[in-house]
């Protein structure tokens, strides 16, 4: 997955230094990190380029959007489900959008049927939970060992922890 990560971040970089090029340009950090986090999450755990530092008008981007968009009714329920759990449950509230829901449900399903019918790996989350699905366990769980590519161990290797069984052609 850490090469994933690594594309995100030259994307970030290649954007941060394009704004540099502007001196009069005001980058909304904010913004930019969001958009960041959002492109990770979709290349580690959903395998999707999203291109959310490019590209605002994804529906991925705008149902992160919805999901995370702050709300006093929201916060209320947040309120009510730390301090009366029980009645909290049997109101049956739901704080996330159903059309949010709907939209991941949609996505995480497309996403496992296509890969399965194709046969394609990208070594992310979303493999892991197609194996932990067919198999009933995770690959590493089963030899209790750390399963890395070449340039996670290489990365493992620089800051300090190299406990990673390389993998060949991840």
């Amino acid at each position: 997955m850490f090469y994933l990560l690594v594309e995100c971040c030259e994307e970030l970089q290649r954007l941060i230094n394009e704004a540099n090029n502007f001196a009069d340009q005001t980058v909304e950090v904010r913004e930019l990190a969001a958009k960041f986090i959002i492109d990770v999450i979709g290349s580690c755990a959903f395998g999707i380029q999203i291109n959310a530092l490019t590209d605002e008008e994804s529906e991925f981007h705008r149902a992160v959007k919805k999901l995370s968009k702050p709300s006093y009714k929201a916060t209320l329920w947040r309120m009510l489900r730390t301090a009366m759990p029980r009645l909290y449950r049997l109101m049956g509230v739901q704080l996330v959008d159903p059309s949010v829901t709907q939209f991941f449900t949609h996505v995480v399903s497309q996403m496992i049927s296509q890969r399965e019918n194709n046969g394609t790996t990208r070594y992310d989350f979303m493999d892991l939970l197609i194996e932990l699905k067919n198999k009933g366990t995770l690959e590493s769980e089963a030899t209790n060992s750390r399963i890395c590519s070449d340039e996670d161990a290489q990365a493992a290797k620089e800051i300090g922890k190299s406990n990673c069984n390389v993998v060949q052609n991840r």
